[in-house]
């Protein structure tokens, strides 16, 4: 995940990507006016400025990393209800950049989030039986709401909320979904969702009121029920978890799917 920040000096603009800082001098060069009748040598003068640079690098965990045995609760806890220290059937979870947690909880038709270095819990969403959630590298919250067969984002600034897929109305149409599963945000805030009852994988451009169709239909794919998208190793590989029990990768500009993981028939073997 990158993003961007901009720094100005009087001679140039420099975009440069935002993690760990590093401080990078550069060299820019002035000449003072000079009378037309003098007679000294023409001076520069030399000043320096400070950008700053940084990268964020993926996390990567070593084949021989293990998990703790014993959790903590960080959420809930407090037995199934609709009060602020409680959750009710949670169905997804997400984490921004400082690490808060979001949780959708469509039991009680609300987003919450719990603060990381405090123990506040705010309501972001209400009226709303979110289902997936997702955060982009600008820290707006998307979440699948299949009642309404939409997929909508709640900004990081402001806290508006507005529809990104989907027109309100089922069908197969690609400006429509048909109760939307999961959803995934790239780095363009391309919006790709999983069409669950149309059987497919599709892409909303950013500010599109129509879909593209990257794969699936019936025969294809068998209730898709997540996806994540490589936007490291394999660019634009697109993994989808089915409930026929495998998960399957499909490359852009293909129509093959390859099984990575599982076969058609569920078991516990290796």
């Amino acid at each position: 995940m990158v993003t961007a920040s901009t720094t100005t000096s009087s001679k140039r603009t420099t975009i440069l990507p935002v993690g760990p800082t590093i401080s990078v001098p550069i060299l820019t060069t002035t000449s003072p006016s000079i009378p037309s009748d003098a007679t000294t040598h023409e001076k520069t003068l030399v000043t320096f400025t400070t950008t700053t640079t940084t990268t964020e690098e993926p996390i990567v965990l070593c084949e021989a990393a293990r998990w703790f045995p014993n959790g903590i609760v960080v959420a809930g806890g407090n037995g199934g209800g609709g009060a602020m220290n409680q959750l009710y059937k949670p169905e997804s979870i997400a984490f921004d950049r400082q690490q808060n947690l979001y949780v959708s909880d469509p039991s009680f038709s609300r987003i919450q989030k719990y603060s990381r270095n405090s123990e506040e819990i705010v309501t972001l969403v209400t009226s709303v039986k979110a289902g997936e959630l997702f955060i982009d590298r600008y820290d707006n919250l998307y979440f699948t709401v299949s009642s309404s067969h939409t997929v909508q984002k709640r900004s990081a600034v402001g806290g508006s909320v507005e529809v990104v897929a989907g027109n309100g109305r089922y069908g197969a149409a690609l400006n429509q979904l048909n109760a939307p599963k999961a959803v995934y945000v790239d780095r363009e805030e391309s919006v790709y969702v999983v069409d669950m009852n149309n059987q497919r994988i599709v892409k909303w451009l950013k500010r599109s009121t129509t879909g593209i169709m990257l794969f699936g239909g019936t025969g294809v794919l068998k209730n898709p029920v997540g996806l994540f998208v490589d936007e490291v190793n394999e660019l634009g590989a697109v993994y989808v978890c089915t409930h026929n029990s495998k998960v399957v990768k499909w490359m852009p500009n293909t129509q093959q799917l390859i099984t990575v993981a599982g076969s058609d028939k569920a078991g516990n073997g290796i």
